[in-house]
């Protein structure tokens, strides 16, 4: 057993054992185009399982600018975002940009096994 396979392994022990933790996020993620005014443009919104984190950070966005985030949000699950995808936790009432990510690559399928999302 490779130590790919291991992480594999101890990532969906922790979704199984966080799933208390978990609550329903909307996430509209961006479906590769624009629209005519050159802004992005949104697939429809997709419930996922994350857990929500609710405190004031200040995090290096993806343009390398200092942003406050207001909220942390963790897929415990492979799943791959972009800046402009649009995530909706709960309490909130809008959606908020992605402005920070962090996660690992598995190498046996070029998807994260988990995703961390701050959002402004």
């Amino acid at each position: 057993m490779g130590l790919a396979e291991i992480v594999r392994g101890a990532v969906a022990l922790a979704n199984n054992i966080t799933a208390g933790l978990q609550v329903a996020v909307l996430h509209q993620a961006w479906d590769g185009t624009y629209d005519g005014d050159g802004n992005p443009v949104l697939a429809a919104a997709v419930s996922r399982q994350a857990i929500v984190e609710w405190k004031q950070r200040l995090v290096r966005s993806v343009t390398g600018q200092e942003a406050m985030s207001p909220c942390r949000v963790t897929f415990v699950e492979p799943l791959i975002a972009t800046r402009y995808d649009q995530i909706k936790p709960p309490p909130a009432t809008e959606y908020h940009s992605i402005v920070s990510q962090e996660s690992v690559v598995d190498p046996g399928t070029s998807q994260p096994y988990y995703l961390v999302v701050d959002l402004g």
